[in-house]
């Protein structure tokens, strides 16, 4: 019977065996034919009797035309259980006994079936093979006879099956054809468990089913465990001590570690279920579906410590994987506030995936409180290198014993009752790879289905000596078992998938795409049983991810099926069909499913196929890109691009430079893609008309249709690209430093803020890898070490702490003697200087706790900047006291003063070395300028002017050609190093500048701000203007709209002419920031408001100013004409308003003082009518004030009517409608309020901001109001219905706006922190 055998262990049994699980039942078939050794032949009836026993109620009985050996004597123990023998005639086979006391005696108490094979097939059996099939002797065959008759008058279910000569397997004669047989062996049996053991109703609660997930496989791999007593005592012991760090268990692939960990993890779980002081969690990665995922292993995590300790006013589990990380951290911390005591153990770390940048182990807390004990294990490699930079306590797995192996193989053959004997064991065990648990689970399963026992010791001589070459033979048998081109498709998709498939993706896989006919599920469900011992758990239904257990699978599968390059592509192009059609079904673009995996894996699979023109379909298309970065795909899809990049060299020529400009696209826009996927189709029909996503956004709309949505059109936008590609933001304050490091492979950049935290982040994707935290307040600087591996950061805390720059996890912590503000390391890299509050400076060597030299007499103050030479032989430092020194620096890294520079009349922040030479140095001061010094002679080689405020910080390029610096008039200038001519401009940041450097190659610029970002930029020798040179802080159109006035804090205003964006004035006069602008009705004068304490009236025709107004003690805000115009209001931050007499014959006298005020009053405006001004104060509210206009008095004071009280913060701008009925407020809290300004109170609030609005104006029509926030969004509300009609990105952080119409149009104005 070893056909049927066969095809039992190989498809039945397996799916018998799934269906089980439903049941929590596991089964164990035993062949009677295999388990029984040459040293047991003598007590064989006794070993097959006794596991009967063992199997009851069930068993199954097959016949066909042998009746089987025939034992001289029945040799059993004296026991009650064999009684029936010794009356029992003599002369019948072991099978009849078998069947007679497996079932016969008792079959109502059986759930039995009897499988006689139909006896026609003989006539197929060759001649020669004919006596392995039917009984030669007379009286065995009379005794066969009896025995079927037996078995049919029994009562027992008996089926007649048929099969077929399938000729010889393995040397040994088989049948085929037994199909029909094993559904009848399934379908009864199933039967049979089901009246045995109940279905339960299901738990439909998904925290309990993934518990049972983890629970099923930590019983399954401990059942075999063995050995290893000293490790398990080291684990307990672990356990059982009051240490805050983790346990590391790690090993070899195949070593054993899960098993290891399942074991304890299993008996400890028992052994505290009962505790009520103790709670163990275990979680395997890869046992559960998509529990290799971070993202799902956290929310398990989390749901389970929420539940098990009682944290009811926790958050519910948020999508944001970075809100996700802070609650896992949020709830191991209330756990330590827990009277109860954790055990976490988590197994297989490094099976995570790298998504979300897992193995950094960022979302695993740097500290666990003392009663948490966390276990994991892992292989070597990146995940271990991140635990080895932490405090841990460390086990290593090693070989087992030959005690241990012996023992393994013995209980896993022994699960289906087979066993070795002893030359078989040696046999096995003389592999090289037979000390590795792996190995030898592998090779019994091996066994386990080979059926022809007689063969079972040539099978093992001839078994691969290690796993790789094991793991080959699996594939080769496979390939015998099931269709070899399913078999060789199936692994294929599996290796070349991203992650694993699911089992409907799979099934479509094997079918028919173009028919959209799958695999038949039968057909599927074989092989998939097959497989099933070398796959993830998929879970029911399909739900779960198809993918490797053990990476040494895979492996072979690529040596064997995927070494013809060939073949892959066709693998990738099967996947890229797939998925696509799954994203985008009509093929018409619109990629409208929103279908995760499909969004997801369709360019991966299309770059590997190398399908370019599919790929330009989808990484250069809108509908793409804005469903993608809709799913919270943004960085995923920048990764895309760069995976294109790496095989640029295969891409057609014409399709390079248009990928480049989507990808160029998408990077730049990142940081508003990840919030607003939304607006990807506005934000691309803003770029220059040129660009190949602007002409797709408007063939979209104009064209085909594919677009409807309405958008605002900018009129005056760039002809150009923006060379700002790329802006990273996340912090809650100043962003003051960074730096970069940047290789071939590898680009990081970490940043440090007056938040007290540091990011890193991927220099390529944007995306935020890690947030470093120690600091309690500003952090002054930070510095990558020369080889990349470690970060210092120094801040106002007098801390010095070293990172590791690939995890992040703190390595040393320095408490300084002063507040540090500066750190430099030397080029040699063996040792790094500080500066210091006190005037001194600090040498240190690597690891070291304090100062191996201190210099106190360094100069008059703080020194604010340090640098040494190419050759480190000398050193540079600029101090608050406006000096610049040069030291020579000896080999002990001993500093004597070479030379002082005087020439800065204010204070030198920022100080650079020439980087081909040692004789030129750079400075940048607080009196605005950027000066070259020769090192030898001390003399001024040039002086750049250019700054409107304090320069922050100065660079020479790699070449030493150009020259760049940094401002606190938000701008850095590109300077030709030789001439000292001007070059560029780079406008975006709407802060501070405080630094600026070059990096890869002088191909880019990186700078940080006040705005709390960073920024990428393209080097550029010319840049286009967009308007000033600086933030524009106001806007304002005059009554007709022909002409706008623009405010900026370049110190200047301008005119413009509105639909054609020509300038016509640039008003110049100021000597600070002008942060108001205002019309006169009559459109001849411009008013200006000023930080330098003044207002000016400008003749509009003629750019001339025509008085200066002084009244104000503090910088002026805002102003605004009355609609009549006889009157002008300021608004200061003296906390007053003056009203001046505008009229022709007033020559702006003050004519009153509006008090009330609790802070800077920031903006003011008058209602259409006249009859009421609002104003907007630092003090969080708004002041309605009664003009008396049409009254005796008007002219002098006017009086408050009402005062709004709602917002939460500082309000900044506010604005009446048509009508007067309405008054708008735009707060520093996010909010927009309207106000109804006959009663005072509230008419609705409207929501739709992440950051401080800073501008609100109606539509003449009064159905619209326009927003603009520092969130660089635009919002068009529908004034009605509250809600958002349309938005708009602008290029930076939007200051300021105002509305007018034109011929019927509406027509916005804003300005950004770029100067646009």
């Amino acid at each position: 019977m070893h056909g049927e055998r066969d095809y039992l262990t190989r498809h039945v049994f397996p799916e018998l065996q799934d269906r089980c699980q439903k049941l929590r039942v596991h089964v164990h078939p035993v062949d009677l034919r295999w388990g029984v050794t040459s040293e047991e032949t003598e007590n064989a009836l006794e070993l097959c009797l006794t596991e009967l026993d063992a199997c009851r109620p069930f068993f199954i009985g097959m016949l066909g035309d042998r009746y089987g050996w025939t034992p001289e004597q029945y040799k059993v123990p004296d026991e009650p259980r064999f009684d029936w023998l010794k009356t029992f005639p003599s002369g019948y086979s072991i099978t009849h006994l078998e069947m007679e006391y497996g079932a016969l005696m008792n079959f109502d108490k059986s759930r039995a079936a009897f499988f006689l094979r139909n006896s026609n097939f003989l006539s197929n059996v060759p001649s020669d093979y004919r006596a392995d099939f039917k009984e030669e002797s007379e009286e065995k065959s009379h005794r066969l006879l009896e025995l079927k008759q037996r078995i049919q008058d029994s009562g027992s279910e008996v089926f007649d099956y048929p099969c077929e000569w399938k000729g010889v397997v393995d040397s040994k004669p088989m049948v085929g054809g037994l199909e029909r047989f094993g559904q009848n062996v399934l379908e009864t049996f199933w039967k049979y468990f089901l009246e045995e053991f109940p279905l339960d109703e299901v738990d439909d609660d998904p925290l309990t089913t993934e518990r049972e997930y983890h629970q099923r496989f930590m019983e399954s791999k401990s059942r075999l465990f063995v050995g290893r007593s000293e490790l398990l005592r080291q684990v307990r012991s672990f356990v059982d001590s009051s240490t805050t760090y983790p346990l590391v268990i790690i090993g070899l692939p195949g070593s054993g570690k899960t098993s290891l960990v399942s074991h304890f993890a299993n008996s400890y779980y028992k052994e505290m279920a009962s505790s009520s002081t103790t709670i163990v969690v275990p979680h395997f990665i890869g046992a559960a579906p998509d529990s290799t995922a971070i993202r799902n292993t956290l929310m398990r995590l989390i749901s389970e410590l929420k539940l098990l300790f009682g944290l009811k006013d926790l958050p519910a589990n948020p999508e944001n994987f970075k809100e996700l990380q802070e609650l896992f951290a949020l709830t191991i911390q209330r756990v330590g506030e827990s009277d109860k005591r954790l055990v976490l153990i988590v197994d297989a770390l490094n099976q995570l995936d790298a998504t979300n940048h897992s193995h950094l182990l960022e979302w695993l807390p740097q500290t666990l409180p003392e009663n948490v004990r966390l276990v994991v294990s892992t292989l070597r490699g990146d995940v271990y290198s991140a635990l080895q930079r932490r405090p841990n306590q460390e086990i290593l797995v090693g070989h087992l014993h030959k005690d241990e192996q012996e023992e393994i193989v013995s209980n896993t053959l022994w699960q289906y009752r087979k066993k070795l004997d002893q030359t078989q064991m040696q046999k096995l065990l003389s592999k090289s790879d037979a000390t590795k648990p792996l190995f030898l689970v592998v090779a019994c399963e091996e066994l386990r289905i080979f059926g022809v026992y007689e063969k079972v010791t040539q099978k093992i001589q001839e078994m691969a000596d290690t796993v790789p070459v094991l793991f080959e033979e699996v594939l080769m048998r496979l390939e015998g078992d099931f269709d070899k081109t399913l078999v060789i498709n199936a692994l294929s998709l599996i290796t070349c998938s991203r992650g694993g498939l699911l089992e409907s993706e799979m099934m479509a896989l094997l079918g028919n795409l173009e028919t959209n006919d799958p695999l038949p599920q039968p057909t599927w469900s074989r092989l998939y049983r097959g497989l099933k011992s070398y796959l993830r758990p998929p879970g029911e239904s399909g739900e779960g991810v198809l993918d490797f257990f053990h990476q040494q699978l895979p492996k072979a599968v690529k040596r064997k099926y995927l070494r013809e390059r060939s073949h892959g592509k066709k693998i990738h192009t099967l996947l890229s069909t797939y998925f696509w059609t799954q994203a985008d079904p009509e093929q018409d673009g619109l990629w409208s499913t929103f279908h995760k995996r499909g969004l997801s894996y369709t360019p991966y699979h299309l770059i590997k196929a190398e399908r370019w023109e599919n790929l330009r379909h989808s990484l250069c298309n809108l509908g793409f890109i804005e469903a993608k970065c809709g799913l919270g795909k943004t960085y995923d899809l920048v990764a895309d691009y760069l995976l294109l990049n790496e095989q640029e060299k295969e891409v057609p020529e014409e399709l390079v430079e248009e990928f480049h400009e989507y990808q160029r696209f998408v990077t730049g826009r990142s940081h508003v893609l990840v919030k607003h996927p939304h607006l990807t189709f506005s934000m691309a029909l803003s770029g220059p008309d040129s660009s190949s996503p602007t002409r797709q956004a408007q063939e979209r709309y104009y064209k085909t249709g594919l677009e409807t949505r309405p958008f605002l059109k900018w009129l005056n936008k760039p002809t150009s690209a923006n060379p700002c590609i790329m802006t990273l933001s996340g912090h809650t304050a100043v962003v003051r430093v960074f730096a970069h490091h940047f290789t071939p492979s590898k680009r990081r950049i970490v940043d440090a803020s007056d938040d007290g935290t540091l990011k890193i982040y991927d220099g390529k994707t944007g995306e935020e890898l890690t947030t470093l935290r120690g600091h309690k307040n500003n952090i002054n600087n930070v510095q990558y070490s020369n080889d990349g591996t470690y970060i210092i950061s120094a801040g106002m805390d007098r801390k010095l702490i070293r990172w590791n720059a690939e995890t992040g996890a703190m390595e040393k912590l320095i408490q300084a003697h002063s507040a540090t503000m500066f750190t430099k390391f030397h080029p040699s890299g063996d040792f790094f200087v500080t500066s210091h509050k006190d005037k001194s400076l600090c040498m240190w060597r690597d690891g070291e706790d304090t100062p191996y030299y201190t210099l106190k007499e360094t100069h008059e103050r703080k020194i604010f900047s340090i640098d040494f030479s190419p050759s480190g032989n000398l050193m540079v430092t600029g101090s608050e006291d406006g000096g610049v020194k040069v030291w020579l620096v000896d080999p002990n890294g001993m500093f004597t003063l070479k030379r002082s520079f005087s020439g800065h009349s204010r204070v030198v922040n920022f100080v650079a070395f020439a980087n081909t030479s040692e004789d030129r140095i750079l400075s940048g001061a607080e009196d605005n300028s950027v000066v070259m010094w020769n090192v030898e002679t001390g003399e001024k080689i040039h002086t750049l002017m250019g700054h409107n405020d304090n320069v922050q910080s100065v660079r020479f390029n790699k070449d030493d050609t150009k020259i760049l610096s940094s401002s606190n008039d938000n701008v850095i200038i590109l300077w030709d190093a030789f001439t000292g001519e001007k070059l560029s401009n780079l406008l975006g940041h709407t802060g501070t500048v405080y630094n600026a450097q070059f990096a890869l190659n002088d191909q880019y610029i990186i700078s940080c701000s006040f705005d709390r970002s960073v920024k990428i930029w393209e080097v550029r020798d010319k840049t286009e203007s967009l308007g000033h040179d600086a933030r524009i802080l106001q806007v304002a159109f005059n009554k007709t709209g022909q002409l706008l006035a623009t405010a900026s804090r370049d110190k200047t205003a301008k005119i413009w002419e509105t639909l054609s964006g020509t300038e016509i004035h640039q008003l110049v006069g100021h000597a600070s920031n002008v942060f108001g602008v205002c019309w006169s009705p009559d459109s001849k004068f411009v008013c200006t408001a000023s930080r330098d304490k003044t207002l000016k009236i400008w003749d509009a025709d003629k750019g001339e100013c025509v008085q200066t107004l002084v009244g104000h003690k503090a910088p002026v805000r805002a102003c605004a004409y009355s609609p009549d115009g006889l009157h002008l209001v300021s608004a200061s931050d003296d906390k007053t308003l003056i009203i001046w007499d505008a009229s022709p014959k007033g020559n702006y006298a003050q004519i009153g003082t509006l008090f009330g005020h609790r802070d800077q009053v920031v903006h003011c405006c008058f209602s259409h009518d006249g009859k009421r001004l609002a104003t907007a104060s630092d003090d969080n509210t708004v002041k309605l004030w009664d003009t008396k206009k049409g009254q005796m008095n008007y002219g002098t004071a006017y009086v408050k009517v009402a005062t709004f009280v709602r917002h939460e913060k500082g309000v900044k701008m506010c604005d009446f409608s048509h009508d007067s009925n309405l008054v708008a407020s735009g707060s520093d809290d996010a909010s927009i309020v309207l106000w109804n300004s006959k009663n005072s109170r509230i008419h609705s609030e409207l929501f739709g901001h992440t950051s401080e609005v800073r501008g609100v104006k109606f539509t003449d029509d009064g159905k619209h109001l326009v927003s603009g926030s520092a969130d660089s969004l635009l919002h068009l509300w529908n004034v009605e219905k509250g809600v958002i009609d349309i938005s708009f990105s602008c290029l930076s952080r939007l200051c300021a706006l105002d509305v007018t119409t034109i011929a019927y149009q509406k027509i916005f104005a804003c300005g950004d922190g770029s100067g646009a």
